[in-house]
């Protein structure tokens, strides 16, 4: 736990700012205060929301795993968090579960 809360770092985001698109790599997990997102996907160029979150990090099962992004992540307005680089996700885990 103590390795989680060290490897956070802070991070703003504007209203309507893409997180992730679709088929993007995961290069850090995000966690996102107070505030909601959307997450939805894209069909002939056109974007669709249909789904909001508040309180739920993005990007955990596809670094852990290794996956890309099947969906589009975006902000409602202008939100505060944290995330935590794949790199150190990734040692995290290792010196948690491994050793």
């Amino acid at each position: 736990m103590v390795a989680c809360l060290s490897n956070l770092e802070p991070q703003q985001w504007s209203r309507d700012a893409i997180l992730f698109e679709e088929l993007d790599e995961f290069s850090e997990i995000i966690f996102v205060l107070e505030d909601m997102y959307q997450m939805g996907y894209s069909i002939n160029k056109k974007s669709y929301f249909r789904v909001k979150f508040k309180n739920v990090p993005i990007g955990c099962y596809g670094i852990t795993f290794n996956k890309k992004s099947h969906y589009t992540y975006k902000t409602l307005k202008y939100c505060e968090g944290f995330f935590i680089r794949k790199k150190n996700w990734l040692d995290i885990l290792e010196d948690e579960f491994i050793s």
